[in-house]
């Protein structure tokens, strides 16, 4: 018999991981290994107890989501990520697609959906909830509302010195990462780029730099 699909739950209130809890509980393939009240320390938690999944909040004490999915993407590459939140704001939804997590669940829904989300995406699927597919849609026929790709901070960090014309090794040296973490970063660039060659992601590392340096800049002197 396979062992169980293991579970981290990650939320702030109480009453919610008791809920969730108590629909997982139920269910034979699915077991909760550890339960989180903000994102402080997850990383090493998720190192500790190797889940499947991780149901995250995007409202909670802690480091921004954006960095601690980051960091669980590029340290723990096999956890599959599914937010579970009561936010359906199309800057969450940017986050979600930018950031390539596996399922986006609305806390409303009826909590068999966070049973099929959990199968779906261990079977290599992805899930998001019904109203937050409909919002996806509507921005994909809507063409001048699509967002831009969402770079988190390290990210950014990586396409400047991809930009200066750094190799994988050198980039790995100046920001102290292991030279399979720079590649996977590369690799989640290229794909928010929707580009396939060094080339390619040069010079869209240099317009970025161009105009997101300059509003950083224009930023800072308000």
């Amino acid at each position: 018999m396979p062992r169980p699909i293991r579970v981290l739950l990650v939320d702030d209130h109480p009453l919610i991981r008791a809920g969730v809890y108590s629909v997982l509980e139920e269910e034979g393939d699915i077991e909760i290994v550890g339960e989180a009240n903000s994102t402080v320390g997850l990383e090493a938690k998720c190192a500790q107890l190797q889940p499947d999944v991780v149901l995250l909040d995007l409202r909670i004490p802690g480091p921004p989501p954006a960095e601690v999915i980051e960091r669980l993407q590029a340290h723990h590459p096999d956890v599959h990520i599914i937010v579970l939140t009561a936010y359906d704001e199309e800057a969450y939804i940017r986050l979600a697609v930018g950031a390539r997590i596996s399922g986006y669940i609305l806390k409303d829904e009826m909590p068999d959906s966070i049973v099929k989300a959990i199968r779906t995406v261990m079977e290599g699927g992805v899930w998001y909830s019904r109203a937050i597919a409909n919002k996806l849609s509507r921005l994909i026929r809507q063409p001048h509302r699509l967002p831009e790709p969402v770079l988190t901070p390290r990210e950014k960090e990586v396409l400047r010195l991809i930009a200066q014309g750094y190799s994988n090794t050198e980039i790995a040296e100046a920001l102290n990462l292991a030279y399979q973490t720079v590649r996977n970063y590369i690799s989640r660039i290229y794909s928010k780029l929707g580009v396939h060659s060094r080339s390619e992601v040069i010079m869209l590392a240099r317009q970025y730099e161009e105009t997101h340096g300059q509003q950083e800049h224009n930023t800072g002197r308000m």
